[in-house]
C-alpha cells in the first residue's frame, strides 16, 4: 500500500514513528561512538597521545634489557616511554666515561615538572630474564634547574633547556632533548646471578675443604661421644639400681647414708628419746593435776579469807557501840571516885604519902667498887 493511499491520521502517525525510529538510531550510533571513543581516549591518555611530550636522553654502559616502547617511571607511576636505544661511536669521551649506549625517552605532561637538571635516572632490573626499565628520581628544587617551561596549549610553544648547566631555553623541536647526566645503572638479575655462580664456583674448593674439616671434627666429636657413653654405662647401671631400690625399699636412703653402727646408735637414741618423751608427758600430766589441786585449794583459802574479812567487818561495826558504852562506864567510875574523895569518911584514904621515901642501903658507885 502506497503512503498516498493512507488516511491523513495514519500518515501523521507514521511520520511520528519514523521520527522516533530515526532518533533511536541516532542515539544508538552516538552511544556506539562514545563506547568506542572512551577506551581509545583512555588508552591514549595512558600512552600520552593527547598531551605534550618532552624528549630526554641519557648514556648507559650497555643496552641489556632496554628496548623501544618500554615504560619510564617516576614515583612508581608510568610517565613516559623509551623512544630509542642506540650504541655510541667509539669516541674518546664515550670510552673514557663508559658511555656506550644512548637511551632516548619522552616524559608526558604534566609529569615532566618532576624532572630537574639534578634528577637521577636509575636503570633498574625488572625480572630474572634480564629486562630493565628507567626510573627517574625527582630533583631537588633548591639544587637543580627546571628542564621544561610549558607554554599555552593552543598558541604557545613549549621551551626546553638546551643544556643542563645553562639557563638557555629553546623551542621544543630545535634540540634532540634534555640531557640527564646523573645515571645509576644496576646490572640485570641474570648478570648478578651469573656473577654469584662464578664466585661460588671459584670458592667451591675452599668451601669443600672447610666442609671436609667440619665433617672430620664432627666425626671426632661423635667418636668421643661414643667413648663417653661407654664410660658412663656403669654409672647409668648404678643409677638404675639405686632407682629400683628407691622404688621398692623403704628407708633405703638412711641405710645408704649411715653405717650399721650409726644406725644402731640412732635407733637407741630414738628409743631413749621415746621413753624420755613418755616420762616427760607423764610428769607434765602430774604437774598439771597438782597445779589444778593447788589452784582449787588457793580458791578455797581465798573464800575463807573473804568470809573472815566479812565477819571482822561486822564485828568492827558492832564494837563501835561497845566502845561507847565502855567510855560512858569509865566516865561514871571517875565521877564516883571523885565523889568518894570528897566524902568525909573516905577522904583520908585518898591523901598523899607523908613518910619519906625508902632508900637503898647499898649505894652504888659510878667509879666501880671501892677498895
Amino acid at each position: 500500500m502506497a503512503l498516498q493511499d493512507l488516511t491523513p491520521q495514519l500518515r501523521t502517525r507514521m511520520s511520528r514513528v519514523e521520527r522516533l525510529v530515526g532518533l533511536f538510531v541516532a542515539m544508538a550510533a552516538l552511544l556506539m561512538v562514545v563506547g568506542f571513543a572512551y577506551p581509545v581516549i583512555h588508552a591514549g591518555k595512558k600512552r600520552g597521545w593527547f598531551v605534550h611530550k618532552v624528549p630526554y636522553f641519557c648514556f648507559t654502559r650497555d643496552a641489556t634489557g632496554l628496548k623501544r616502547g618500554d615504560p619510564v617511571y617516576i614515583l612508581g607511576r608510568v610517565v613516559g616511554r623509551i623512544m630509542e636505544v642506540e650504541t655510541n661511536p667509539l669516541d674518546p669521551w664515550a670510552v673514557d666515561n663508559n658511555w656506550n649506549v644512548t637511551v632516548r625517552f619522552e616524559v608526558w605532561e604534566p609529569h615532566f615538572g618532576y624532572v630537574l637538571t639534578d634528577s637521577t635516572v636509575h636503570v633498574v632490573s625488572a625480572d630474572f630474564f634480564g629486562a630493565r626499565y628507567l626510573d627517574i628520581t625527582p630533583g631537588n628544587p633548591d639544587a637543580g634547574l627546571v628542564t621544561v617551561i610549558p607554554g599555552n596549549k593552543v598558541w604557545g610553544e613549549t621551551l626546553i633547556r638546551s643544556h643542563p648547566n645553562t639557563n638557555d631555553m629553546v623551542r621544543l623541536g630545535k634540540v634532540d632533548g634534555v640531557w640527564l647526566q646523573r645515571v645509576q645503572e644496576a646490572p640485570a638479575l641474570a648478570v648478578r646471578v651469573e656473577s654469584i655462580v662464578r664466585n661460588l664456583a671459584e670458592s667451591l674448593p675452599q668451601l669443600t675443604a672447610q666442609v671436609s674439616q667440619v665433617l672430620a671434627r664432627a666425626s671426632d666429636a661423635t667418636s668421643n661421644a661414643n667413648l663417653s657413653i661407654v664410660q658412663l654405662q656403669p654409672v647409668l647401671t648404678n643409677l638404675e639400681g639405686m632407682t629400683a631400690r628407691l622404688r621398692s625399699e623403704e628407708g633405703v636412703i638412711g641405710r645408704m647414708l649411715l653405717t650399721s653402727n650409726l644406725q644402731g646408735q640412732v635407733e637407741m637414741d630414738l628409743a631413749s628419746m621415746g621413753a624420755t618423751l613418755t616420762n616427760t608427758t607423764a610428769l607434765i600430766r602430774t604437774s598439771e593435776a597438782q597445779l589444778q589441786d593447788l589452784t582449787r585449794r588457793i580458791a578455797m583459802t581465798l573464800d575463807s579469807v573473804s568470809l573472815v574479812t566479812s565477819n571482822l567487818s561486822v564485828q568492827v561495826n558492832a564494837n563501835g557501840l561497845f566502845l561507847g558504852e565502855v567510855s560512858s562506864l569509865v566516865v561514871g567510875a571517875d565521877s564516883m571516885v571523885q565523889g568518894l574523895k570528897s566524902h568525909w569518911l573516905l577522904r583520908s584514904a585518898f591523901q598523899g604519902q607523908t613518910n619519906a621515901p625508902l632508900q637503898s642501903v647499898v649505894q652504888p658507885s659510878l667509879d666501880g667498887p671501892s677498895r
